[in-house]
């Protein structure tokens, strides 16, 4: 099935099922489409798709969505791909909250995509995914996450087999039990990966990863950092914290590998300071990257 250059909007009522602002279950391939809906659920709700078995790209969801389990303000649960796509949709649930995607399955791949909504929820939120057990790449979120289990700025629960890397998250984190910037517990791996939001948390609060240990679970963070002083927090399960002066600097990213090829890279910074972007972010006469890709927010400068 294919989908493409459609749009929904309204208010969607429903008690069981998976359900989505545009489709409650694609197979197939959703691409160019936009939706602005409300959304009351209760399993798998998403502001354009419900479940995603198949491919979401470069789609774009505003609105509000809310159910018991797996809510995103784009995607539900992703079992594909969602690539080149942005929520700007505030999501809350019980279980499973993300800006972008509510959980993002051991398939699941998230790629240049962004979340700028707010995320809400008891266990598992994250400000673009809520718990992740694929891969996110190259993807960020900016949204304030307010939780009570896990809870991180990008994603809520990194699980053991999840996969981080090249991404950041700007949002300010509250929640009661495993605060993170990044990521509020990760078993799984992180690489190139920085926050800078507010950090607050009754227990096991970090500055970039709140706790990164589970039954004997351990994860991996590298070439990872946080903001010291715009975090409020000093100690972290993984990653480097620094000055914001160092934060916005290209050399403390550049000596830990990251990648600022101008006509190839993944990562830009402006010249005399800011927070580094992605390149895919940039206006299209000033990305000449392979990385490609559409949506999100367009920035050269980026400051809190």
């Amino acid at each position: 099935g294919l989908i493409t250059g459609c749009s929904s909007s309204g208010v969607i009522v429903t008690s069981t099922g998976s359900t989505g602002g545009l489709v409650g279950g694609n197979y197939g391939r959703v691409t160019e489409c936009v939706s602005d809906v409300a959304i009351t659920g209760s399993r798998a709700s998403g502001g354009i798709v419900g479940v995603n078995y198949g491919e979401v790209a470069q789609s774009t969801a505003a609105g509000a969505v809310s159910g018991s389990y797996h809510t995103g303000g784009l995607v539900g649960i992703n079992y594909g791909t969602v690539t080149e796509s942005h929520a700007e949709a505030t999501a809350s649930s019980t279980y499973y909250s993300g800006g972008l995607v509510g959980e993002n399955e051991a398939t699941g791949v998230i790629e240049r995509s962004s979340a700028t909504g707010t995320a809400s929820g008891n266990y598992y939120t994250g400000g673009l995914v809520g718990i992740n057990s694929g891969m996110i790449e190259q993807s960020y979120a900016t949204g304030a996450i307010s939780g009570g289990y896990h809870s991180g700025g990008l994603v809520g629960l990194n699980d053991e087999t999840g996969s981080v890397a090249d991404c950041y998250s700007l949002g300010d984190v509250d929640s009661n039990y495993h605060a993170g910037g990044l990521s509020g517990s990760s078993y799984g791996t992180i690489d190139n990966g920085y926050s800078v939001g507010r950090v607050s948390g009754t227990f096991t609060e970090g500055g970039l990863v709140g706790t990164d240990n589970n039954s004997g679970a351990t994860g991996v963070t590298t070439n990872s950092f946080w903001d010291t002083e715009t975090s409020t927090v000093a100690v972290s399960a993984g990653g480097s914290g620094r000055t914001t002066v160092e934060m916005t600097s290209e050399a403390t990213y550049a000596d830990a590998g990251w990648d600022f090829t101008p006509d190839a890279g993944v990562w830009f910074i402006e010249e005399g300071g800011g927070y580094p972007v992605l390149i895919w972010q940039l206006p299209s006469e000033e990305n000449t990257g392979s990385s490609g890709g559409s949506g999100g927010c367009f920035l050269t400068t980026l400051a809190r």
